[in-house]
This record gives structure tokens, sequence and C-alpha cells, in this order.
């Protein structure tokens, strides 16, 4: 682990301030739940890989090595350098894919 990142899981929910509370607590509870049953990351003979069925999901990360310059990866709740992502991109030279951001509040 590097010194200061922040890893493993995070979780939001944005409401407004007179929402119901346990609505949203419950929601949160969803997010949770579903946010840690999948793995996108498996580990193979050649070390770690991206699981083709899931893709890959995570969150974008300060790098103090790169003094923010390059992102370093949260995926699985662990942390990923952006090499390491593109080693485990490799594997599928020559297939097309979908790169898409979103806001930690929002439903996906």
């Amino acid at each position: 682990m590097i010194k200061g990142e922040r890893t493993g899981y995070e979780f939001a929910v944005l409401f407004d301030y007179d929402a119901d509370i346990l609505a949203e607590y419950a929601k949160l509870i969803r997010k949770i739940r579903l946010g840690t049953a999948v793995r996108h990351i498996q580990q193979s003979e050649y070390g770690p890989s991206i699981d083709l069925d899931t893709g890959v999901a995570g969150r974008i990360a300060w790098d103090e090595r790169f003094d923010g310059e390059i992102p370093l990866l949260i995926i699985d709740g662990k942390p990923y350098s952006w090499e390491a992502v593109g080693r485990m991109l490799m594997t599928f030279e020559g297939f097309n894919f979908r790169l898409t951001i979103h806001d930690p509040t929002d439903d996906v």
C-alpha cells in the first residue's frame, strides 16, 4: 500500500435534508451489497486479470507517486496502478471497450 492512499470501498448517497433517512439508508445498504458482490479482477496463473464477463469498475484516486498526473485505480477495494491495469487490458488487444465515468452518488 502507498502511504496516504485511499483504498477500500467507498459508497455514497445524496439526498434532500427532509428525505426519509431510513429509505436513504436502505438505498446505501443496497449500493454496498451490489458494489461488493461482483469481482472485476480475477487471479490467474499469470497474475491479476480483468474478468471479461463483468468488465472492470472502480474508483479513480490520487497517486502520490505521480503528483496527480496519472491516476491510481481502486478496483474491488484494492489499488492498481495505471500500468497494472494497462497490462491487464493488453490481454484483450484488438477488442473494443467503453469507458464511462459517473458521480459516486449516482445509481448505476
